[in-house]
């Protein structure tokens, strides 16, 4: 369960801004503009809290004008109402949440062994690493690049997950393709994920192969989905 909060500026209110976005504020905060207009398209009221699902679509609104946090019965509802909007509903329990099956098909009909698109991967690993099981061509995605920490070079791989959850994703690496380890002192996850806001429910992961003091990185690394 994964709930992220973001704060909204209306595009009247830029000079206010520096009120808020201080460097204590661990809300980030974003401005609205005119080619974005997120205020009018999504009807947002001062002092509204939108609530969206895993797609970046509205579930529900509750706003703090009407309903001051200072009441701990109201805190209690907007609590729930954001823990709700981040359960993951299977109602026919087949491994596919019913808000990615609605959002790509509109029905429940997909099975987790479907290839839709055919391009070889079935909807289990199309849901959990974030890619369209409509286009053939949206794959899972692993970007390499080569850190440096503490002046070591080590490799990182950033792969795209779907945002609201679902099966965990092991990272593991290996010198010979045949002994794979995901012990942390061989690879650990790095930060936390990153929505990626891509309109598929996507957020972003980051892992790292641990470098030995003047190592060049050598080896390999996989990401497995794992069943929860």
């Amino acid at each position: 369960m994964r709930v992220e909060i973001l704060g909204f500026n209306r595009i009247s209110d830029e000079a206010y801004n520096s009120l808020v976005a201080r460097p204590l504020n661990v809300l980030p905060w974003l401005q609205d503009t005119t080619e974005q207009d997120v205020w009018n398209r999504w009807a947002i009221d001062y002092r509204d809290v939108l609530i969206l699902d895993a797609f970046n679509r509205p579930v529900g609104k509750y706003n703090l004008t009407a309903n001051d946090l200072l009441s701990s019965a109201r805190r209690q509802v907007l609590k729930q109402l954001l823990l709700d909007a981040a359960v993951i509903v299977d109602s026919d329990q087949d491994g596919l949440p019913d808000v990615w099956e609605t959002f790509w098909f509109d029905s429940l009909a997909q099975r987790p062994e479907d290839d839709f698109d055919g391009d070889g991967i079935d909807q289990r690993t199309e849901f959990a690493l974030a890619s369209n099981p409509k286009d053939p061509l949206s794959g899972p995605l692993l970007k390499p690049i080569i850190v440096r920490p503490g002046g070591r070079p080590a490799l990182a791989v950033t792969v795209r997950r779907f945002s609201g959850g679902g099966p965990t994703l092991m990272a593991e690496t290996s010198s010979d393709l045949v002994n794979w380890s995901a012990e942390p002192s061989s690879i650990f996850r790095v930060g936390s994920l990153v929505n990626a806001f891509d309109g598929m429910g996507g957020a972003e992961a980051r892992f790292q192969q641990s470098s030995a003091a003047g190592a060049l990185p050598n080896g390999f690394v996989r990401v497995r989905v794992v069943a929860p």
